[in-house]
């Protein structure tokens, strides 16, 4: 707690808008197949057919097993809400300037927000270490680049005081962009032996993606990777560091012993809030991020538009009543935004008028004269109140949104099966070089009249980075073309509240 206090300290010295504060703060995590090396020589047409359903299967297997296995052992609130983790089709390599069809190679892409606290990007790289061991029971072979948008080679940064002496002496940090991956659950960096065939001026130790992905896969064949143990060090600060995270996902444990493993992360408060809110809570135990992250800017705002009085929240949409004693577990950073506003608004809080009452005083009372039996309920109310403004406002931008889009229709976040596959992933075939004469003439003749060599199911059923998950909202996946504020969301929220 004192360490997270400590953060959003700087975080408020250094930034001057809460919403700037997380622009940035974003993981990048592309899965690249490790099934065939390409050349010259190669049917592009025929490659990039394989690829992009070899790509669907692996989309299959990872939100249809994997994903649901780890939530079954540990379910992560994520900073940003929703699924936190979805993957997309995608082609394009943001890293390489140029734009041609050699540098563009279909992989899976996902992004995760992680705010102002690096633990949804710990875990995600848990996840992600755990996904490329498990898809090796399915004969998979993958490799996963971790790109944090702000810093870079996040593992490099992470394994900082293990790092090969080559890294510096020889290829140096510019060139070190696509040398890192995460293969069969360890970190594997391309070594200086293998240097590019890059344009004049880029530096012999740039690869491209293609002769990165190449030297993984030969590496592989030949059993050389890693042989001289010159990045076991690394692997051995990595793993210690993301061990609490995977052992959550992939072995059943106890709350309490969860708990205990990552109590580094994690902080279990004892809060008051409405009967319905903390039933709301448990079953969208996802939105209590958002809903902090709601208090903490509107608060502010609020604050100083009232030059000081008490907050106010929606009378019409949340009673303070029916007062209970829960808990709820949450990163230690959210709780200090949470108790400070983002470092803005320290307690104690001015209660809103429409919050007090007789009930609230009795509360208030246990938790400040209760004695050793209640002394874990000091700041209870402090962030019950808090919360309970944070989804009133979260619901009653719902509500808002609600009646703005009474009259016409939301904006398309999500795509038809025809779409996707005619349009969305065509495109993609294209962008790599070959041919979507194939998907279109499969789309065309339907399940039943194409071949096993030209199916498409798979990628009937795979949704694609841009538009469907750059744009589906929190929870692309299991409800893509539903943002936040869409209108069936809010009115699901509105009934939890109600009676």
């Amino acid at each position: 707690m004192p360490s997270a206090l400590r953060y959003m300290t700087k975080l408020r010295e250094n930034e001057d808008n809460f919403e700037e504060a997380g622009a940035g703060n974003a993981l990048v995590i592309s899965i690249f197949c490790l099934d065939s090396t390409y050349d010259a020589n190669t049917d592009k047409t025929l490659y990039v057919k394989e690829l992009l359903q070899k790509l669907a299967s692996l989309h299959a297997i990872i939100h249809s097993r994997l994903i649901p296995s780890y939530k079954e052992k540990y379910k992560h609130s994520w900073f940003a809400g929703g699924e936190g983790l979805a993957f997309g089709l995608h082609c394009k390599d943001d890293q390489d300037d140029q734009s041609s069809s050699e540098s563009a190679i279909p992989h899976l892409r996902a992004l995760v927000r992680y705010g102002p606290h690096p633990m949804d990007e710990t875990f995600a790289i848990a996840m992600m270490k755990c996904i490329s061991t498990d898809l090796l029971k399915y004969n998979s072979n993958v490799a996963i680049e971790c790109w944090d948008v702000d810093d870079g080679q996040i593992l490099l940064i992470e394994g900082s005081e293990h790092l090969p002496l080559w890294i510096d002496d020889e290829i140096g940090v510019e060139a070190m962009q696509r040398r890192v991956y995460v293969v069969d659950g360890k970190v594997r960096i391309i070594p200086p032996t293998v240097i590019g065939t890059a344009e004049v001026g880029c530096g012999k130790y740039v690869l491209s993606r293609r002769e990165a992905l190449n030297a993984l896969i030969q590496c592989k064949v030949e059993g050389t990777m890693d042989e001289d143990g010159s990045v076991d060090a690394l692997n051995i600060a990595i793993q210690n560091k993301l061990a609490a995270f995977c052992q959550a996902i992939t072995h059943p444990l106890d709350e309490s012993v969860r708990r205990v493993n990552l109590k580094e992360y994690l902080h279990t408060a004892a809060i008051v809030l409405p009967l319905n809110l903390a039933r709301m809570i448990r079953h969208r135990s996802d939105l209590v991020a958002v809903a902090i992250s709601e208090f903490c800017q509107h608060s502010v705002e609020e604050k100083e538009r009232k030059s000081g009085s008490a907050l106010k929240g929606e009378e019409d949409m949340v009673q303070f009543e029916n007062l209970v004693y829960t808990k709820v577990t949450i990163p230690k950073a959210l709780y200090a935004m949470l108790l400070t506003g983002a470092g803005r608004l320290p307690p104690p809080i001015k209660i809103p008028k429409h919050y007090k009452s007789m009930e609230l005083n009795r509360i208030k009372r246990q938790c400040k004269n209760g004695g050793k039996a209640y002394a874990h309920f000091r700041h209870a109310l402090e962030a019950g109140i808090r919360l309970a403004l944070g989804f009133e406002w979260l619901v009653n931008s719902n509500h808002e949104m609600s009646e703005k889009t009474a009259t016409k229709s939301p904006p398309v976040l999500s795509c038809s099966s025809e779409e996707r596959v005619m349009h969305h992933i065509n495109r993609i075939a294209v962008e790599a070089g070959g041919d979507g004469e194939w998907i279109r003439n499969a789309w065309k003749l339907g399940p039943n009249a194409t071949d096993e060599e030209n199916n498409i199911s798979a990628l009937v059923k795979c949704p694609v980075w841009n538009p469907e998950i750059m744009r589906g909202g929190i929870s692309p996946i299991s409800d893509g073309g539903k943002s936040l504020l869409h209108p069936s969301l809010a009115s699901d929220l509105l009934f939890l509240f109600s009676d």
